[in-house]
């Protein structure tokens, strides 16, 4: 390029003047004056200047006909000028006229004429503005034409040399870009490198070259993963932002680009550094890429992603809603119809699925549903990113189903994750994610409906993740600990010994790749401690228990008093020392067992789920320290847990009858101990309550009637005795409901029921009572007429009635009957005499 310095244009000016229109040097003088504008609008990017010299330009172009020597220079540089209009302005008319302008001036240019390098270079630089804004293969290939004819035009110590080898640089990445030839981009960093030797430090073109080779070798870096390459280009990048100081045009592109090569070096060491300057650098690209700036939603986008990937490493939720922010902004630039509309869609709903996770708003989570669908449909089958997008909805789903167990949302799941493993071919670098979220998914449903098939795929699913991660990928370790669940699963379910045996193997494989340090060691110790645990339920082997125990207490200590898993390392280990407890009586392990309940419970509050389960185990293990210590208190304990946990678990618990039976159990043996009727009343209640969830034919229906039998016959005795005769009327009337009617124990109930309504018609005289006496013992009678006591005690009963009734008056038939039915009772009970004496 030409230097110049203010004093030329004003001598240019001053020159024209004296040129008026008809002056055979105008012309000159008009293109003069047009070329040192040029410079300085490119020097101190001046659009007025470069306005002006176009303006000049096409003036002179008139002044120069068809047959005019100077012709070819004059559409040359006024194409060269208009060109340099599109870029700043990007103007589709200003490209058209600029091409049509250069090919004019090339035509009278032929070969050997010396003007001839000058249009080829300018007309190849305006087909590569076209080029890029229709992406044509003809216009990518006459342009690498045209330079490389421009470049042999241009030998070593050519003064445009520099020109015609940063040019053909850029093309050839161009077409590196299209289709992936390395040799095009080797070549582009060759000539890359020639075109900064020709333009040392002071150069006014040398950071476009600079900025060139920067980015030819982080392309290389992304193809060929070479570190130097991309040490390399945050060296030139650095280097181009000094020579761009503020108020240089490029200065926010220059910005933009360091950011995102500091990030990519995140990426590959994990240097917060380089985030963090990623993000200072971010944040001054979009500050110059004021609204209105044609790449401002790329620097929203990018500040977001840098933001993102900060809130991911050190947990700043202040980043996290910042990236919303940013990410939502860049969305309103990129309105429907942008090409890069389903990017920003993807991004949101990525940052709002995070926030969900931090905070549970379920608003988050369902518009990242919402603009993930938009996503996936902006996504065609062809399109290279559908894949993640439907990845990602699947993830959101499942989380929703997580969250609100809508099964349609699973099935969803699972469908868009089919779709995406479509798309993911053997050899595609996301194959594995999309089998261990497939798995994932399954198991889930599996969890849910139960059928083996889903769990057996889920398993063939994870089998494949995890062969295609081998020990060198960094997720392998997540891929172990998956499937070992899922064959857990399979254990628990089927039995497979060999099942249990596998996963414990595949959950040491992830322990050991997850060293101490690594955030999820707690999660493989927590998991190894319940398989080890499994087996011993299974083979009694000492060694696995002991061995869950070891590490159990190493899960424990890595979940300190915040972690959201503490409360199950508490409570799986409480289990495994009662385990040990109940093998080897060691008073310490069920002391220490129920300290470890005690604090699970207090990391469970009301409306925690898991609540109703360490209310379980602590009434448990504090009665079974009653049963070994005698102490009072740890009964009273186990009751006032018992009856916690049965308020928790509501009628459709599957558990609720166990809790109510442990229950009565705890209450038993106070009532044993100390005698308190109200206990009494309190097991009955709870008998009653197990009754109602084991309807007909249920398998323990028999033995529950039994059991409340037992207590009503007893509470019956107790409330004669020592309440109320009336309250044991009404209980025994009560409870006779419940028995079919000719269930013996629904015999012995009527027995006791008639006997206190004849106690209470003897006291108080109430014909109403008597009824119901002689009317019970005729139920008895049809009910069982077969059993001598039921039929002696029958008799006898309803003999009493006719007597009763006889009293105080004159006919007989009733003391007549009464005669009949107590005879015939004597006769009964000689007999039952009789078979005793005989045998």
């Amino acid at each position: 390029m030409v230097l110049l310095d203010g004093s030329d244009v004003i001598r240019k000016r001053a020159a024209l003047n004296i040129c008026p229109p008809g002056d055979p040097e105008r012309s000159s003088c008009l293109m003069e004056l047009s070329d040192c504008l040029y410079y300085r609008s490119r020097r101190a990017h001046s659009l007025t200047d470069l306005e002006e010299a176009i303006t000049l330009g096409r003036e002179a172009l008139e002044l120069r006909p068809s047959g005019h020597p100077d012709r070819p220079s004059s559409l040359h540089k006024l194409g060269r000028c208009i060109i340099d209009r599109f870029v700043r302005e990007r103007t589709s008319l200003d490209l058209e006229e600029a091409i049509t302008l250069c090919r004019d001036a090339l035509a009278l240019c032929p070969p050997g004429h010396p003007d001839r390098s000058a249009s080829l270079n300018t007309l190849a630089y305006c087909l590569c503005e076209q080029f890029r804004k229709v992406d044509s293969r003809e216009y990518m290939e006459e342009m690498i034409v045209l330079e490389l004819e421009a470049l042999e035009l241009r030998p070593p110590g050519h003064p445009d040399r520099s020109w015609s080898l940063h040019g053909l640089a850029i093309y050839l990445s161009d077409r590196f870009d299209k289709d992936s030839h390395l040799e095009d981009l080797e070549g582009a960093i060759t000539l890359g490198r020639g075109a900064i030797d020709l333009r040392p430090p002071g150069h006014p073109e040398r950071h476009f070259s600079l900025d060139n080779l920067a980015t030819c070798l982080m392309k290389r870096c992304h193809n060929k993963h070479n570190d130097a390459d991309l040490q390399e280009a945050i060296t030139l990048k650095r280097v181009v932002l000094d020579l761009r100081p503020l108020g240089h045009p490029d200065r926010s592109s220059s910005l933009h680009d360091l950011a995102a090569y500091l990030d990519n070096r995140f990426d590959n060491d994990g240097r917060i550094v380089d985030l963090e300057e990623a993000i200072t650098f971010g944040r001054s690209a979009v500050d110059l890429r004021t609204p209105g700036h044609s790449y401002r939603d790329h620097s929203l986008n990018n500040l977001a992603s840098y933001l993102h990937k900060r809130y991911r490493s050190e947990n700043r939720t202040d980043d996290l809603d910042e990236a919303v922010t940013l990410a939502r902004a860049a969305l309103d630039l990129r309105p429907p119809g942008h090409p890069d509309r389903s990017s920003s869609l993807h991004d949101l709903a990525l940052y709002l699925s995070n926030r969900f996770n931090t905070n549970g708003q379920a608003e988050d989570l369902e518009e990242a549903i919402t603009l993930e669908r938009h996503a996936v449909n902006l996504r065609t089958p062809n399109h290279p990113e559908r894949h993640i997008s439907l990845n990602n909805l699947a993830n959101y789903l499942n989380q929703r189903y997580v969250k609100e167990n809508r099964t349609t949302d699973l099935d969803e799941a699972i469908t868009l994750t089919r779709a995406a493993l479509a798309l993911r071919p053997p050899g595609h670098p996301d194959q594995s994610s999309s089998l261990h979220d497939l798995a994932q998914y399954l198991s889930n449903r599996f969890d849910k409906d139960g059928q083996i098939v889903d769990l057996g795929e889920a398993i063939t699913l994870g089998r494949l993740a995890a062969d295609l991660r081998t020990p060198d990928h960094p997720e392998r370790h997540i891929s172990l600990t998956a499937l070992a669940n899922y064959l857990n699963q399979r254990y628990l379910k089927e039995n497979r010994t060999a099942d249990l045996d596998e996963a414990i193997t595949l959950t040491r494989a992830a322990l050991y790749l997850r060293p101490p340090g690594h955030p999820d060691r707690s999660s493989s110790l927590h998991d190894l401690a319940l398989c080890l645990s499994n087996r011993f339920d299974k083979d009694g082997q000492m060694a696995d228990l002991e061995e869950a125990i070891t590490f159990g207490r190493g899960a424990v200590e890595l979940r300190a008093a915040d972690h959201p898993g503490r409360h199950t390392s508490l409570n799986n280990l409480a289990n495994y020392l009662n385990q040990r407890y109940i093998k080897e009586s060691r008073t310490t392990d069920l002391d220490e067992a129920i300290t470890f309940t005690r604090a699970s419970l207090d990391l469970r509050p009301p409306g925690h789920p898991g609540r109703s389960r360490s209310l379980h185990d602590l009434a448990l293990y504090l009665y079974r320290r009653f049963n070994k210590d005698g102490q009072r208190m740890d009964l009273e304990d186990a009751i006032t847990l018992g009856r916690d946990e049965v308020n928790v678990r509501t009628p459709d618990h599957p558990n609720l009858s166990v809790s109510l039976n442990n229950l009565v159990i705890f209450l038993r043996d106070r009532y044993r101990k100390f005698g308190t009727i109200g206990d009494l009343g309190e097991i009955i209640t709870h008998r009653r309550a197990i009754l109602e969830l084991q309807p007909s034919g249920h398998s323990k229906r028999a033995s529950s009637l039994t059991a409340l039998q037992s207590d009503v016959m007893e509470m019956i005795d107790r409330l004669r005795r020592e309440v109320d005769l009336d309250k044991a009327i009404a209980l025994g009337r009560d409870i006779v409901t419940l028995y079919l009617p000719g269930d013996p124990l629904c015999t012995a109930l009527r027995s006791k029921l008639a006997s206190c309504l004849k106690e209470r018609f003897q006291d108080k005289g109430d014909f109403a009572d008597l009824d119901e006496f002689t009317e019970l013992c005729g139920t008895m009678l049809e009910a069982d007429p077969t059993d001598n006591h039921t039929l002696s005690f029958s008799l006898h009963g309803l003999a009493l009635g006719f007597w009763f009734k006889s009293q105080g008056q004159e006919e007989t038939h009733n003391l007549d009957e009464a005669i009949v039915l107590e005879r015939a009772t004597l006769k009964l009970r000689r007999r039952a005499k009789w078979m005793i004496w005989r045998s």
